[in-house]
């Protein structure tokens, strides 16, 4: 479940960093969506930006940029919110 959600928060903080949102702040708030910090969060985004996730969470990644290209009409800040509700789904089932 980890890996889902830190894939899941990292590609959040890329949509809203790319629709103009501070990646430190959407860090922040991606982390606490998913109950880690943002250093713990960076870490992991700049391991999957350099090829050094695990084969889940590259695989995962590249699901998320797949179903973004395919709402690629849909608002950064409307798509990232239904990331959110999916987060805290993986949270809540984390337990």
């Amino acid at each position: 479940m980890d890996t889902a959600e830190f894939v899941m928060a990292a590609f959040a903080v890329t949509v809203l960093s790319d629709s103009g949102t501070p990646t430190a702040q959407a860090l922040e708030e991606m982390a606490a969506v998913i109950g880690t910090t943002k250093d713990k969060l960076r870490e992991f985004r700049k391991n999957i930006g350099k090829g050094r996730a695990t084969e889940d969470a590259k695989r995962e990644h590249a699901e998320w940029r797949a179903i973004r290209r395919q709402y690629k009409d849909m608002a950064p800040a409307d798509f990232v919110k239904i990331m959110k509700e999916k987060g805290r789904t993986l949270h809540l089932q984390k337990g």
